[in-house]
């Protein structure tokens, strides 16, 4: 873990560390040291290459983080690195609120990307919504989720 927490510089080791932080996590012994590599791990994604983006598809994905009180900001600072992640990052909510198997921490999770908005990109979440909406059944979830964050 130490080596990767070295070498997250590369596109490939923050995809790799991102497969395997909610392993490590979860695991007693490592923790600490992985919440370590999760901080860095937010701030060195910056680029729009395949690797950083499926790094970002992998962290907010992960569903083990309710001992981490910090998620939601690092998150948030996550999406500040570059506005593609953004748009990921409020999709995936969106569209897991709209489905039968929630996280619960979504709609937290949701509003904490949302207040990271940068100016200028409020028509974001409107396309977001519109392409999640052409699906019927999903547009009374997505007004119930938005009632309660907005």
């Amino acid at each position: 873990m130490a080596v990767m927490q070295q070498t997250l510089m590369y596109p490939s080791v923050r995809q790799i560390v991102s497969e395997k932080m909610e392993l490590w996590l979860s695991h007693p012994s490592h923790s600490t040291t992985a919440l370590q590599i999760l901080h860095t791990l937010c701030t060195a994604v910056t680029t729009d290459t395949e690797a950083d983006l499926t790094v970002v598809d992998n962290l907010v994905r992960m569903r083990s983080v309710k001992s981490l009180g910090s998620y939601g900001e690092l998150i948030a600072k996550l999406v500040a690195n570059n506005p593609a992640y953004l748009s990921r990052c409020l999709e995936y909510y969106l569209a897991q609120e709209a489905q039968q198997t929630k996280n619960p921490a979504n709609t937290k999770h949701f509003a904490m990307v949302w207040k990271a908005l940068p100016e200028g990109h409020e028509d974001l979440l409107a396309t977001i919504i519109q392409a999640l909406a052409a699906d019927c059944s999903r547009l009374a979830v997505i007004h119930q989720l938005l009632k309660r964050v907005l």
